[in-house]
């Protein structure tokens, strides 16, 4: 298993905790083994992942090949204007598979993806001279409805897919070999994204190339002119947190559906009796002497996400009804808000509605000549103040404070555009 940092982390290790249950109710000790090149502390991180003692091995045997790494910055030298990192990139994504080197292209958005995969087909289209489809390359994200998820992996297993421009969601979990090329748009973050990406490559024993194409950023630029602050740098360590109650608060349902919860299971950590008081109170769950119970007919975890934190928003076609993909509610406002223009498989869709109570999006195909960008700007006011701290001529609060955040965004006009206007929502954040 690799890496597993963050939300996503914290539901694998509720997910795995889960798991352990069950395996125990029917008699069974199964062993678990956690494989990863790029995390660092590994038996500290796989324990809190499983919620028992792990025992590390770090000696690395696995065969591997040559590998080239290119750090290329598309900033000119000649003063004139720089071209855009997602352009750089879906170039470079083009024309190794016209040269039929498979490729994959890591980009840091969503819709980022989508725009590298489409500058891709155009190069693929324009010097293939028709021996390599346009079809061939794809983008894959999170989103997609897992059917499409699973195809595309599938395809880029069996090699009709040459190029694929992905987020993360192709970092983590997908076992694909045979990748001859890896592009990372931009730097991902972290040190152990920046390997864990990189490492998609070369994995069949054949030579392999790495291309980071910085982005107009100072840390993208500062690595590019300082190989070594990156190459020797060590891993940082991955953090997850089991006792998060928005986490940890749905997988008791999903542990109360599978089996009743007892008093004395200490499996969920120390957080778990509080919480399960709570949803008692509010009647999910149904105390009775041998445990907690779940209370209703339908099954708790249908649409539990593990990759984020709270509901989905379906992006539903018009004209079929048909469910193209989700997005989370949280990103909702910001991605396909009324009048975005939302890109999703090759294909541009224009959002005519965002129903946040009905938790859906209502899109139609078509393409405006425009494209929207997102902008969030956040003010914040100091409620009170608990505690003050002097930390060295700084003064450090602890107190409560209230966000206001405002989305806006903007219309972007294409070469072949016809307009360009910016819309605004604002939301507010609790305490």
């Amino acid at each position: 298993m690799p890496r597993l940092p963050g939300v996503f982390g914290t539901h694998v290790g509720a997910v795995l905790r889960r798991l352990r249950r069950v395996a125990a109710h029917h008699r069974a000790a199964p062993t678990f083994a956690f494989a990863s090149a790029t995390v660092a502390r590994p038996a500290e991180h796989a324990s809190a992942l499983l919620g028992l003692d792990v025992e590390a091995f770090t000696v690395d045997g696995s065969p591997a090949a040559e590998r080239t790494l290119a750090l290329l910055d598309p900033a000119p030298e000649d003063g004139t204007s720089r071209r855009s990192t997602l352009t750089h990139a879906g170039e470079l994504l083009g024309e190794l598979v016209c040269r039929d080197v498979r490729t994959v292209a890591f980009g840091r958005s969503r819709a980022g993806s989508e725009v590298v995969a489409d500058i891709a087909r155009q190069v693929v289209a324009e010097r293939s001279a028709g021996e390599v489809p346009p079809s061939a390359v794809a983008a894959y994200r999170g989103g997609y409805l897992p059917e499409d998820r699973r195809a595309l992996e599938r395809d880029l297993r069996e090699g009709a897919l040459r190029g694929v421009a992905a987020t993360s969601a192709l970092e983590l979990g997908i076992d694909v070999s045979g990748l001859d090329a890896v592009i990372l748009a931009g730097w991902p973050g972290t040190t152990a994204a920046w390997w864990q990406r990189a490492g998609r490559a070369g994995r069949s024993g054949r030579r392999s190339l790495v291309l980071f194409v910085a982005d107009e950023d100072p840390l993208d630029t500062y690595l590019v002119t300082h190989p070594d602050a990156l190459f020797d740098r060590p891993l940082e360590a991955c953090v997850v947190s089991p006792d998060n109650p928005h986490i940890l608060g749905p997988h008791l349902l999903a542990a109360a559906y599978e089996l009743p919860l007892r008093p004395e299971e200490t499996i969920f950590g120390p957080a778990a009796p509080a919480l399960l008081a709570r949803l008692t109170d509010v009647g999910l769950l149904r105390r009775r002497p041998t445990g907690w119970f779940w209370t209703r007919d339908e099954r708790p975890t249908d649409d539990l996400p593990i990759r984020g934190v709270g509901p989905q928003v379906r992006v539903v076609e018009n004209s079929t009804g048909r469910v193209i993909g989700t997005v989370d509610a949280a990103r909702a406002e910001a991605s396909v808000h009324t009048g975005a223009v939302h890109l999703h498989q090759g294909r541009t869709y224009v959002v005519r509605e965002l129903d946040l109570d009905d938790g859906t999006a209502h899109v139609v195909a078509g393409d405006p000549g425009w494209i929207t960008t997102a902008r969030s700007q956040s003010s914040f006011v100091v409620l009170d103040t608990s505690d003050r701290r002097d930390l060295g001529g700084v003064a450090a609060h602890t107190g409560r404070v209230s966000v206001r955040s405002r989305v806006t965004s903007f219309l972007r006009r294409l070469p072949s555009g016809r307009s360009s206007a910016s819309t605004r929502s604002t939301f507010r954040n609790g305490p």
